[in-house]
């Protein structure tokens, strides 16, 4: 139902045609927001804006990492408006591996789309933002990982890490302005992250991606509760939003037991033969 809050408001999603970035443009089509949508998949964002309809006021295939790819997005959703309401920076690789397996390269794939494509959101859509000035909401995606060490994801949770400080300092930036920030902690989401990244193990990679993505479709929640929360955010703002009451007692037994948190995630092992 159509929300006196959403009414004619619009929201950037990247990372839109797959997992939480579907859910939640689906989610918000039904609510009654006005979507520009961006992925790197042309196929699947195609698919996403015929199901979606008036809904979608334009997609773009974009490479996050991609500066000048973003810079000419926010161009053709700022020529339709003047600035969004609701960023919703989403898009997002998986890497696992630990520091003697993983590659510069694979350092440098992960840093380009999580942290670079969250910095490339906010430089290009926060400024219009800014000057418009009716406030906004920027929507950031983290993760448990980012606040909670865990064997053989290092590259993943850095850049976690990464969205989720800058997240605490851009809302320091941004709250003159009326601009919320709100960074999304999900624990495990049963989407296709494991399938469309990078695994590099010292055992073998088939069977570890195997044992994830069994791991992920037991235990992981669905990308439409994840949607439902961000969907929750937008309409009651809060600054740190864990999805599962599990992320939720990791991040407080971080906080106030840290010892008990790092011996809790020593305990986590990916790599086990």
């Amino acid at each position: 139902m159509e929300t006196r809050k959403s009414r004619g408001h619009v929201a950037v999603v990247t990372g839109a045609a797959h997992g939480i970035g579907q859910a939640t443009a689906q989610r918000l089509a039904a609510e009654g927001y006005l979507l520009a949508l961006c992925d790197i998949d042309a196929d699947a964002l195609d698919a996403l804006r015929t199901q979606l309809g008036r809904a979608c006021l334009l997609t773009h295939v974009v490479d996050v990492g991609d500066a000048e790819a973003m810079a000419q997005f926010a161009s053709d959703v700022h020529r339709v408006v003047p600035a969004v309401d609701i960023l919703i920076n989403n898009a997002g690789v998986g890497l696992v591996g630990s520091m003697e397996s993983i590659t510069l390269d694979d350092w440098q794939w992960v840093l380009r789309t999580n942290l670079w494509g969250t910095i490339h959101g906010c430089n290009f859509f926060v400024p219009p933002m800014i000057r418009r000035g009716h406030g906004g909401h920027v929507i950031q995606l983290s993760s448990v990982l980012g606040y909670v060490g865990v064997p053989g994801v290092i590259g993943y949770a850095t850049s976690k890490a990464a969205i989720l400080g800058m997240s605490e300092a851009l809302r320091a930036d941004l709250a003159p302005h009326n601009i919320h920030v709100s960074v999304i902690c999900p624990g495990l989401v049963a989407t296709d992250l494991v399938s469309r990244g990078r695994i590099r193990s010292e055992v073998s990679a088939e069977g570890l991606g195997n044992r994830l993505r069994s791991m992920y479709a037991a235990r992981g929640e669905r990308p439409e509760q994840v949607a439902n929360v961000i969907y929750q955010t937008i309409e009651n703002p809060r600054p740190i939003v864990h999805v599962s009451l599990e992320a939720k007692s990791l991040y407080r037994m971080q906080r106030w037991l840290p010892g008990v948190g790092r011996a809790f995630g020593r305990t986590v092992h990916l790599f086990h033969k």
